[in-house]
């Protein structure tokens, strides 16, 4: 598995429609490059941190082909952002995963 991590520094007041179309996105993503998916969080700074998940590099690494709604959406997205980019803040192969869907109970 491959993990990449992402900021998004989102315009006051645009949180919401921020949230929407990042949704969205992500299921563009999913549906059709190869993604598993990905996790929103915020920071105590209010800046929006994802956590997205690939099988590999190398499905993250192909080329992707956007529809021309696909990228309206994605433009909508960035739109919400103060720069108008996503920042990748770091890329990582997973070594150990040890995550649980639930907590312990004897």
């Amino acid at each position: 598995m491959f993990i990449v991590v992402l900021e998004f520094n989102v315009k006051p007041g645009l949180e919401n429609k921020f949230l929407k179309y990042w949704q969205l996105t992500t299921d563009i993503i999913y549906k059709n490059f190869g993604s598993l998916g990905s996790r929103l969080h915020i920071s105590d700074t209010n800046t929006y941190i994802a956590y997205a998940q690939w099988p590999s590099l190398d499905v993250y690494e192909t080329e992707q082909d956007w529809s021309e709604v696909d990228i309206e959406i994605r433009n909508k997205m960035r739109e919400t952002l103060i720069d108008g980019q996503v920042k990748v803040i770091n890329k990582f192969a997973v070594m150990s995963d040890l995550t649980k869907s639930k907590p312990y109970q004897e």
